[in-house]
């Protein structure tokens, strides 16, 4: 009886997850880019726009991943480019991060902010700047980012490319328009 009781409470939990629409393997299809998985659960009716345990979400952890085909997928479903972590971090940041030039222009293709910015005011641009990342600042900076925009501790895109003594990254970042 008592197995009864726990197996029927136990398929009762399973169920309210998938009735609110909650699918953990959503998150694998995200990082493993497995279109064929992402669409059986969207024709599931999963909630493209729900949380892991650390708050990402899936087209964060698809751009993260360079999962491009899947974050094309679930932004035709209504993902949220803006929704981000804890931190604020956005799909954006994630992709200019990982130095995913791919996923960052389906990203701006599909409305992502490029000026958004995290809880320390840090950009798109500013990550993929911090890290190196030459093919997502070139194309940033033909998007319009703004290099001049300054994060809380005052910190743009020009001072950390010169923190990396970087010039080639000077130099993209000097073919913006300046700064009104």
């Amino acid at each position: 009886m008592k197995a009864k009781l726990i197996a029927v409470l136990f398929a009762m939990t399973a169920l309210t997850s998938i009735a609110h629409g909650q699918s953990q393997d959503l998150y694998l299809a995200a990082r493993t880019n497995n279109v064929k998985l992402a669409q059986t659960l969207i024709d599931q009716k999963v909630d493209v726009n729900q949380k892991d345990e650390r708050g990402y979400t899936a087209l964060i952890l698809a751009t993260y991943n360079q999962s491009p085909d899947v974050a094309e997928l679930l932004l035709k479903h209504g993902a949220d480019t803006e929704s981000g972590d804890p931190t604020g971090r956005t799909a954006l940041m994630g992709a200019s991060f990982q130095g995913d030039d791919k996923c960052v222009a389906i990203l701006l293709d599909n409305g992502a902010k490029i000026n958004g910015v995290d809880v320390n005011g840090a950009t798109a641009l500013m990550y993929a700047v911090e890290f190196g990342r030459k093919p997502v600042v070139k194309l940033l900076i033909a998007r319009n980012a703004d290099p001049h925009f300054k994060d809380k501790r005052g910190f743009d895109a020009f001072y950390l490319a010169q923190q990396l003594d970087d010039p080639e990254i000077l130099g993209i970042l000097k073919q913006a328009p300046k700064a009104d």
